[in-house]
This record gives C-alpha cells, structure tokens and sequence, in this order.
C-alpha cells in the first residue's frame, strides 16, 4: 500500500525546536499547519487534539526530526501510520523525490567520493546543520563501501558556477510503516537492496501501540520520476510477501488486540484496592497516574468525561487488550 508519490526535502532538517515541550511542539506545528491554509487544522474542530495524539505516540525524538517549514511532513505520517492498521496495506510505502539534495562522484583520486550538497533557506545558514545517526543502524550489519559519503558540506556561500558543473545523481526518501517487530529494520533494508538501493540516512520510530515509521534517505536510483521507483518497491514487497504480517497466517499480539471488540461491561478491577499515586502525563483526552493494585505497581488512565466518545473508547479498549 503507498500514497501518491512526491518531491520533497530531506527528514533531516536543521533542528528548529531547540528546548521544547511536547505541547509547544504541537501548538507550533498546529499553528504554522493554520498559516499555511490547512483545510483540516481550520474546519475541523478535533484536529489539534489528533495532532497531539500523533505526537504522544511516538518517541521525542520523532519531533527533533519536524521542520517548521514543512509541518505538512506530519500529515503524511500520520496518514501512512493509519493506513499500516490494516493487515492488507502493510507494509504502507511512500515514496519521493528529495529536491534539495545531489551529488557527484570525483574520480580525481584513487578513493571515489561523493560531494554533498544542501540548500538551507537564507535565515538558517548561521545554524549548524548536521545529520544524526541512527543507532538502530547497526542492527542492518551493513558494511560502509567506496560509494559511501566521503565528505559532507553544507554550500552557505550560494555558488552556482559549481553547481553547473555537477551531474545529477538523484536522492529519494522512501518512508515505511507497518507493525513493529524484532528484525523489521533489517527487513526493510534488504528490501532497498533487492532494488539497488543505498542508503544514507534512517530515521526509526516506534509507537506507543505497537507501529514502526521508519524513514529512508537513500541514492542509487538513476532516475528523477518516482513512478518506475514506486513499481519496483512494490515488486520487492510481493517477493518478500510471506515475511509481512499483513501476509502472515499467524497474527501478531497488536493484530489480536486491533481485533478485539470494545466491552466495557469487563469489570476486573476492584478499585477499592487500586491506590492511584502521582500523575506521570496528561494530556487533552486524559491523565495518567502511577498505581498500585493487588502489591503490583500499575499505570492508570483516567480518561475526561467532557472528551468521551466511541473513537476514544475503542482506543483505549484495544491498549488494555494489548496489556493482557
């Protein structure tokens, strides 16, 4: 399963937060997404409220990863991550051009090298910009050859007359979202390779609920247009069809739980034993407190009466089944 395929800049952009809580980050995306004209984030009364949830589901480091100047990149996450609920569309795939970026290679010397080259709008050329690694990409094994990147710079100074004399080797941004599970990141990198595919940045996030979005930066695919790339992705996941779990005879424990109906006539808990301690979160749905039941330390979430209705009661139906 895939969205429409794009061109857009790199999921590495120079840090715009800086210090920051979770509710500014939402409250700074939420705005920029107004100013731009968003249809959603001005018609639709729960937007913000889903925003925040997107981003309570994911780890911090996921809105270190958010530009400002490109907060509609949270909309495309968020759609890809609800279309991998459903076992038919997984692994969701979406894939695009990266403008911003090209490369060349120098065989002046007897090392071949890559030359990098990063535009950064005028009012952030003063900042450093800088690509971190991802730690779960030693979990690939994968070895650092001679088209590796040799050396990196960022061109502050604007100078066209190089960029004239540099051939284009096109960069992409493959995005992926599916169930998580052990190895999954190896998976999706022997996926690119079967397609000839390098890569050069991974960004990997795992859900509060059990999804992975993981974001590729990736060259070796000769062409600009994305539609051939879109085809062969889609060949390389129908051979490889067996290994996802939307193909896979046996269901994982957050399908089971996906696929257990609301009941809230369950009554297990006898809460004159349960002790409810300090609150640990909040959010605009709800708190959460840490407990005590039966000896056993527990996390309790009390959900608002002024926000229930049947979307949020399934929600939190299919986290507790997935707690059993």
């Amino acid at each position: 399963m895939d969205l429409v395929e794009g061109v857009g800049e790199s999921s590495s952009p120079p840090r715009s937060f800086g210090s920051f809580t979770g509710s500014e980050i939402v409250n700074d995306v939420f705005n920029r997404l107004v100013e731009n004209g968003n249809e959603e984030a001005i018609n639709h009364p729960e937007f913000r409220d889903q925003l925040e949830a997107h981003f309570n589901r994911l780890p911090s480091s996921y809105a270190l990863d958010i530009s400002l100047d490109r907060v509609e990149d949270v909309l495309l996450h968020q759609k890809l991550l609800g279309l991998a609920k459903d076992p038919e569309n997984r692994p969701v795939f979406h894939v695009r051009l990266l403008e911003n970026f090209w490369t060349r290679a120098d065989a002046d010397d007897g090392d071949q090298q890559e030359l990098v080259e990063v535009l950064v709008p005028s009012h952030a050329r003063n900042q450093e910009v800088g690509f971190e690694p991802c730690s779960k990409l030693e979990d690939l094994n994968l070895e650092v050859g001679r088209n590796s990147v040799a050396k990196e710079r960022v061109n502050l100074e604007g100078e066209s007359s190089k960029r004239a004399n540099v051939p284009d080797v096109p960069i992409h941004e493959v995005i992926f979202s599916a169930i998580d599970k052990p190895k999954l990141l190896s998976q999706l990198s022997a996926l690119l390779s079967d397609i000839d595919l390098n890569i050069r940045e991974a960004h990997v996030f795992s859900t509060t609920d059990g999804y992975s979005l993981d974001v590729f930066v990736v060259d070796g695919w000769p062409f600009q247009e994305t539609e051939a790339l879109h085809e062969a992705m889609e060949k390389a996941i129908s051979r490889s069809e067996g290994s996802w779990s939307g193909s896979s005879h046996s269901m994982s424990a957050v399908e089971k739980a996906l696929a257990t109906p609301a009941n809230f006539v369950d009554a297990e808990i006898d809460r004159r034993l349960l002790k409810i301690g300090e609150r640990l979160a909040s959010g605009s749905n709800g708190d959460l407190y840490r407990g005590e039941y039966l000896g056993q330390e527990v996390a309790v979430k009390i959900l608002r009466s002024e926000h229930l209705n049947e979307s949020l009661e399934d929600e939190f139906a299919h986290e507790v089944a997935m707690l059993r």
